[in-house]
């Protein structure tokens, strides 16, 4: 398909259409009925490893029943006041796998960072 116009005086004309770009669509519709990757799209991935891990990244316990908790944004605990917060901002992460106990005392607000502390030293000791 050809478009005429028109410049100044001049008439120009400009092929916007070829019988040959038919069979470049005809290939994109030979794969329709085939599934899409989405294994690509997965994530959490990472996350699985660190829950399957089966210790707590607060206190360091390997024992027991664990939990993930999570923050909407990092910016929510941007002053990082207390240890935990820290941590996340640290690792910036919005989650944090925990043992339960350590878990009910964040959310009850009595979290201590002794217990934190004490594992750091623990580990450079040994």
């Amino acid at each position: 398909m050809v478009v005429k116009y028109r410049v100044g005086n001049e008439e120009r004309t400009r092929q916007v259409f070829n019988l040959k770009y038919l069979k470049d669509l005809r290939k994109a519709w030979d794969q329709v009925d085939l599934l899409p990757n989405t294994f690509v799209y997965s994530s959490g991935t990472e996350l699985r490893k660190r829950y399957n891990a089966q210790q707590c990244e607060y206190c360091g316990k390997q024992q027991g029943y664990f939990e993930v908790h999570h923050v909407r944004k990092l910016s929510d605990i941007k002053d990082g006041k207390e240890a935990w917060q820290k941590l996340m901002i640290a690792r910036r992460r919005k989650t944090l796998v925990l043992c339960v106990e350590c878990h009910d005392q964040l959310h009850a607000g009595k979290l201590p960072s002794w217990k934190r502390s004490n594992r750091e030293m623990e580990s450079a000791i040994r």
